[in-house]
């Protein structure tokens, strides 16, 4: 079991952060560590997927920085190839265009 500084210094290494963004995010991580609402795997997890789906992940640490301080949860990113449509997925136009095309 890695210490956080290792987990986050690996995250930032992965996406390539600049160092402030990646002290940025050692900082807060050290903070959202001592929440009994962090469960370091599910967060790193969830924060790595929104850096995946970012162009520019270190300026994304500094948009997330109060979000990830407070020990709210980031959840899914909304930008995922495969997330759902907004509003569900059923009845959506390009579904049903997509039906009519392959008819």
């Amino acid at each position: 079991h890695s210490s956080v500084h290792d987990r986050v210094t690996e995250l930032a290494q992965r996406f390539r952060l600049d160092e402030t963004a990646t002290a940025q995010l050692l900082r807060s991580f050290g903070e959202r560590s001592r929440l009994a609402t962090c469960d370091l795997e599910r967060d790193l997890e969830e924060l790595a997927e929104h850096f995946a789906c970012s162009n520019k992940p270190s300026a994304l640490v500094c948009r997330m920085l109060s979000e990830i301080r407070s020990g709210k949860r980031f959840g899914p990113c909304k930008f995922r190839k495969d997330a759902p449509a907004p509003g569900g997925a059923s009845g959506s136009r390009p579904s049903s265009v997509a039906r009519r095309d392959s008819e």
